[in-house]
């Protein structure tokens, strides 16, 4: 009895933490998925769906996470943070709906917690999209030259950050002068 609780218990923290990890990408795989059923329903054969599917996939993240590095504007920046976080929030309203159904909790409650975390998921992943990349940009602007107040000399300058899709270096190492806008 104890050892099933605690195996319940691990899984279902392997499932919250798979769903974070992997919220960002519910773009990407939305697109992958439905060009590999548009591509197998067009009797283009299944290894051809498959790779077409993941090809779609893999260009959307790519892509989405070039376009959010390039561009400056807030307002675009915030719209392509969505674009990617309110699939990620319907998918985690999803997944805690039926994590809370599997409670036996009420309608009403299931409800509430499934909003909840379509919230915290959604904004985990604009998050992870936006990769806290103006941390650095920021501390240039308000004249820390750079270092983080740890009382170590931290260098944001040598830090380089992990993207959803791969490594970003910072405007800062790169010799651009942030903006503000």
């Amino acid at each position: 009895m104890l050892a099933s609780t605690a195996l319940t218990i691990l899984g279902l923290g392997a499932i919250c933490w798979l769903m974070f990890t992997l919220a960002v990408y519910a773009l990407p795989f939305w697109i992958g998925l439905s060009a590999a059923f548009w591509l197998h329903a067009d009797d283009q054969g299944l290894l051809v769906a498959i790779v077409g599917g993941v090809a779609a996939a893999g260009i959307v993240a790519v892509l989405g996470e070039i376009v959010f590095a390039r561009v400056r504007s807030v307002p675009l920046r915030l719209a392509i943070g969505l674009i990617y976080a309110i699939p990620a929030g319907l998918a985690g309203f999803h997944m805690t709906k039926g994590v809370t159904a599997l409670t036996g909790a009420g309608d009403t409650a299931a409800l509430v917690l499934a909003g909840l975390g379509a919230l915290i998921i959604g904004a985990t992943a604009w998050a992870r999209i936006a990769g806290w990349s103006g941390a650095d940009e920021l501390a240039e602007v308000a004249g820390s030259n750079g270092r983080v107040g740890t009382g170590e000399g931290d260098d944001l300058r040598a830090r380089r950050s992990w993207g959803p899709v791969g490594w970003r270096r910072s405007a800062v190492r790169e010799g651009r002068r942030p903006r503000l806008r």
